[in-house]
């Protein structure tokens, strides 16, 4: 082999573990979700809900790990032993408003 070159002897493949960027792909949960799943992206658009919803936890995340919602008033965050409101009860949402939480030793806390 020349100077310089490099020849991988296996297919190179990596992971996206817990500590990588974010993806800042929305993801749409489905009308009525009470459980919604943000190990794949950190930005969740809840405008597609048209029935009154109270979604109840999120999965998937880790500790340090933050995510934004976009709200709808279809929408209620329940305050819970998992969510935690920044008024400690549960919350409408407001249309077209964000809110951000902060995952942290298994419960997801409202910033601001």
């Amino acid at each position: 082999m020349r100077a310089g070159s490099y020849r991988a002897s296996r297919r190179a493949s990596w992971s996206v573990g817990p500590w990588s960027m974010p993806d800042r792909v929305p993801i749409r949960p489905s009308d009525g979700s009470t459980s919604v799943d943000v190990a794949r992206s950190s930005l969740v658009i809840l405008q597609g809900y048209t029935t009154p919803t109270v979604i109840t936890q999120f999965t998937g995340g880790h500790s340090g790990r933050e995510i934004t919602l976009i709200g709808n008033a279809n929408v209620t965050i329940q305050n819970n032993a998992t969510i935690k409101t920044s008024t400690g009860a549960n919350k409408v949402l407001a249309a077209n408003l964000a809110y951000r939480f902060v995952h942290y030793n298994g419960v997801w806390y409202e910033l601001g």
